[in-house]
């Protein structure tokens, strides 16, 4: 906060418009260079808050199909797809989930657990049941998702 030893000496008018700008500083962060200032550097956000694996996936469309059939043919081979994955993943949680894609979430982040992630991933990338894939650390973007919704629930 402001120390008295820096208001000391200043108008009424001019220390409650500094008073009421530190206020808007730390109430008002919007940009991440802002954020950086209040919260910690993006390197450091992401080493606290951006724990475990994300995963996306984007499933095997069957293009001779009619359009509807080859989306009820994505969703019935993505349930099952995912629910082998909880079998092998108890822990992993479906993030977003669009038409063909999904994001998936592994809150444990070990070498082990990314080599079985990549070995399943791309022994269903070889029998064709997912199209692409991509393994990766979460994005600043995400970890500030992430820290608003836990803002929002407390």
């Amino acid at each position: 906060m402001l120390s008295a030893c820096m208001m000391r000496g200043i108008r009424y008018e001019s220390r409650t418009a500094a008073v009421e700008a530190f206020i808007e500083l730390v109430d008002g962060v919007h940009h991440f260079d802002m954020a950086e200032i209040a919260i910690g550097t993006p390197l450091r956000l992401k080493q606290t808050y951006g724990e475990g694996l994300m995963v996306e996936l984007k499933m095997t469309r069957d293009y001779r199909l009619m359009p509807d059939e080859a989306d009820t043919e994505v969703q019935t081979s993505l349930r099952s797809f995912l629910r082998s994955l909880k079998t092998r993943f108890p822990q992993i949680q479906v993030v977003d989930q669009f038409e063909d894609r999904v994001s998936l979430r592994l809150p444990i982040n070990t070498a082990e657990i990314f080599r079985v992630t990549f070995d399943v991933l791309l022994d269903a990338h070889r029998n064709r049941a997912i199209e692409d894939f991509t393994i990766s650390s979460p994005t600043l973007e995400q970890v500030y998702f992430d820290l608003a919704k836990t803002q929002l629930q407390t």
